[in-house]
């Protein structure tokens, strides 16, 4: 299978935990799957950055930091991307998919902060939010999100099937995170 996985979104080192999301998918995904293709589609900002042994890097000029033609290049040419590297599935790990894809596409919605505090935006960028990750969510054959209240608030806000939204609780990073002796835990 040949899975396109949308990283247009990344601005590195200011998106945040979906950063860190992806940079673990991209490492883990060919270790544990070892005979699919994993084609990684990045801006002009994260090329370079990213990549695993076992991910092909596609270079799209497009950059994040312009929203309105990151969100523009996503809606138009990353569908024909797709088609043209005979992609399987397309999966964006950023909030925002394609509307209409030649092939199965799956979004990551990591939750519904904009419905849940929109005080915490401007209108404009508030109308936006609301839209276009609505649009994104609406049109993917699944959605994937972080936990049982987001997967709640998708289907309550956005009408969508619980049946199309699955929970994918994430991992912590062994490198940085440990189990603790239980005398220690309880003194935290």
């Amino acid at each position: 299978m040949r899975v396109g996985i949308n990283a247009l979104y990344l601005l590195p080192g200011r998106v945040g935990g979906s950063e860190v999301y992806l940079r673990n998918l991209i490492k883990w995904l060919p270790r544990v799957a070892p005979g699919h293709e994993f084609l990684l589609y990045v801006n002009t900002e994260s090329a370079g950055l990213l990549g695993e042994e076992g991910i092909q890097v596609v270079r799209c000029k497009v950059r994040a930091s312009n929203r309105p033609m990151r969100i523009a290049y996503e809606q138009t040419v990353l569908p024909l991307l797709a088609r043209r590297d005979r992609l399987d599935a397309l999966f964006s790990a950023g909030m925002t998919a394609p509307f209409f894809s030649p092939v199965p596409s799956f979004v990551m919605v990591y939750d519904l902060q904009h419905v849940n505090q929109p005080g915490n935006f401007n209108r404009w960028y508030l109308l936006f939010l609301k839209s276009i990750i609505y649009m994104s969510a609406k049109s993917a054959h699944a959605v994937l999100t972080l936990s049982e209240k987001s997967k709640r608030d998708i289907v309550k806000f956005y009408s969508i099937s619980p049946d199309k939204v699955t929970v994918t609780h994430l991992a912590s990073e062994k490198s940085v995170f440990m189990a603790r002796p239980p005398e220690e835990a309880e003194d935290i």
